[in-house]
């Protein structure tokens, strides 16, 4: 688990300070008429009896600072520039954005049948989609998990549940991309013209990807469950192939 950061940087020249998105670690700072310039996590690290103070403020979460002590610049928390101009390196033109729609593809005929297929188990179904699905809200789950790791498990477990990370069990804040818009995006860009909201997509912008791009190809990568391991190694050999072919013929690079 990542503990809280007030950072201190410096080029040799320009110093500066951040603070890490969460903003749950202290970062203030405090400025005199003098032009002396303080900052710390906590209050009272310098005597300043004999100063006047003319400033005094905090870092915000992901927020940063910047002193260049040369010409007595300071740049204050906000009015950091963000990488200058490097957009215009990298397209001339703003990427189209394609939003999320209500267009829902046709249902399938075998709905248990497919849950299975994506390693969905009922109760999964049950307490995961229902939830968000029905009522627009977050699942709620017991902080507790007495469940063997995936690796020692006697029973038939899905895939990415042997790539899951475990964390201390406290209570942290909530890092997402809605409460910490500042700092976090889940935007993706296609090709520079094509930017997604999220790389989750609907069935509508699936269908308008695939209109806008006019370069997508389907590739099959199901397998017969009795081939078993191996069944799934040529798999993933044809998969490397055909997405290289599919590559060459657009003419496009590797």
């Amino acid at each position: 688990m990542g503990r809280p950061a007030a950072l201190i940087f410096t080029d040799g020249r320009a110093v500066g300070a951040k603070l890490d998105r969460n903003g749950l670690r202290p970062l203030r700072y405090t400025l005199t008429s003098d032009g002396l310039l303080i900052a710390g996590s906590e209050v009272g690290i310098a005597d300043l009896h004999d100063k006047q103070v003319i400033e005094r403020q905090r870092l915000g979460p992901g927020e940063m600072l910047l002193v260049d002590p040369s010409n007595g610049k300071f740049v204050r928390p906000g009015k950091v520039s963000e990488l200058g101009q490097w957009r215009q390196f990298v397209s001339a033109v703003l990427p189209e954005q394609i939003d999320p729609t209500n267009r829902a593809p046709i249902a399938s005929a075998e709905p248990k049948k497919l849950l299975a297929a994506l390693g969905w188990t009922e109760d999964q179904f049950r307490l995961l989609f229902q939830p968000l699905v029905q009522n627009a809200q977050e699942s709620v789950w017991s902080m507790g998990d007495d469940a063997p790791p995936a690796f020692l498990s006697s029973m038939r477990r899905p895939l990415w549940e042997h790539c899951k990370q475990r964390f201390a069990q406290v209570t942290n804040p909530p890092i997402d991309p809605l409460r910490e818009a500042h700092v976090m995006s889940l935007d993706v860009h296609l090709d520079d013209t094509l930017l997604l909201p999220s790389p989750l997509l609907d069935f509508g912008q699936w269908q308008e990807v695939q209109k806008k791009l006019h370069r997508v190809a389907h590739i099959d990568f199901s397998f017969e469950v009795a081939d078993g391991i191996e069944g799934g190694k040529l798999l993933l050999k044809h998969l490397e192939e055909a997405a290289i072919q599919q590559t060459r013929a657009r003419g496009l690079s590797c």
